[in-house]
């Protein structure tokens, strides 16, 4: 995990300071963004995000001040947040990031496991636009002990559910 970090934070310190954007320098920032939510590393974090940062999730739309103040409520609130990023795209200075996240709620100990695609743009070598798709249904159900965790398998918008589904009868 350490030489992960160190080689994500090299790839951000590399797009930072004027290396050019390969499709493999921006697959590291985007990495090294998505793996600072599991190590809190809030320094790696905002090292990857553009001052002009356009970040949007389901329930928000933020600049980077706002993307900040998600970080560190995250930190504050959930523990134990694993990424596990399944692949990332890359087009140019966009890309898409295929990936699970899982995470444990610190005032009732429950986990979640979802997953999420997300899109972007890199300018200056940084990321100025995350839009990140993903269904919140499925976290607030497996909170709720009514959808399984699927964590560390391959994502998924839906875990794999014995439930009828009622569009399938």
């Amino acid at each position: 995990m350490r030489l992960v970090l160190f080689c994500a934070v090299s790839a951000v310190a590399c797009v930072s300071s004027g290396c050019s954007n390969t499709a493999d320098d921006i697959e590291a920032l985007v990495v090294a963004s998505l793996e600072s939510w599991e190590s809190g590393d809030e320094a790696v974090f905002m090292s990857s995000a553009h001052p002009d940062l356009l970040f949007a999730f389901p329930g928000e739309r933020t600049d980077a001040e706002g993307a900040l103040n998600v970080f560190r409520y995250w930190q504050t609130n959930f523990e134990d947040t694993r990424v596990y990023v399944n692949w990332v795209l890359v087009d140019g200075d966009r890309f898409a990031a295929e990936y699970q996240f899982a995470t444990t709620r610190k005032s009732n100990g429950r986990r979640t496991a979802v997953g999420t695609v997300a899109i972007g743009r890199v300018q200056d070598g940084k990321i100025v636009l995350l839009k990140e798709y993903t269904d919140g249904r499925a976290s607030r159900l497996q909170e709720a002990g009514d959808l399984p965790l699927d964590e560390g398998e391959t994502p998924f918008p839906w875990p794999m559910t014995d439930q009828v589904n009622p569009w399938s009868e």
